[in-house]
């Protein structure tokens, strides 16, 4: 294992890796808390503030294979991550309990683990990290 390959990346994404890694920390400690604590609320802030930030990082990051401009097909799952992190927070605030566990359990499922694994592709850095000689 070696971290080079991060090193070597452009600042974007070593941003998008640091607030990735923040969300996959604070993910496990979040689905053992109470629901609804302030705990909870307050881990949920940082583990919603760590997703958009890298959502937010990913429109910095040149794409290989371009579709509308810069953006690639993976840009499209950075949106849905803004429009979902909103969705859940309007469902918290309103008392939808159940429509923002499915919303939040459904990012954590695509866009942190589903798309987390693409990352281990031959080539991708986080292949290279884990998988170089």
């Amino acid at each position: 294992m070696t971290i080079d390959p991060l090193l070597e990346a452009s600042a974007a994404i070593q941003i998008h890796v640091a607030f990735i890694a923040l969300a996959l920390i604070a993910t496990p400690v979040q689905l053992s808390l109470k629901r609804g604590s302030l705990v909870h609320k307050r881990v949920g802030r940082i583990w919603m503030g760590a997703m958009a930030g890298a959502a937010l990082a990913s429109f910095f990051i040149v794409t290989r294979h371009p579709v509308i401009g810069p953006f690639g097909l993976l840009h499209i799952l950075s949106v849905t991550t803004l429009a979902s992190i909103a969705c859940a927070l309007w469902a918290a605030r309103h008392n939808y309990v159940i429509a923002h566990a499915v919303t939040l359990l459904c990012l954590v499922a695509f866009a942190l683990i589903g798309s987390g694994l693409f990352t281990f592709l031959p080539g991708r850095i986080m292949a290279r990290m884990f998988f170089s000689d």
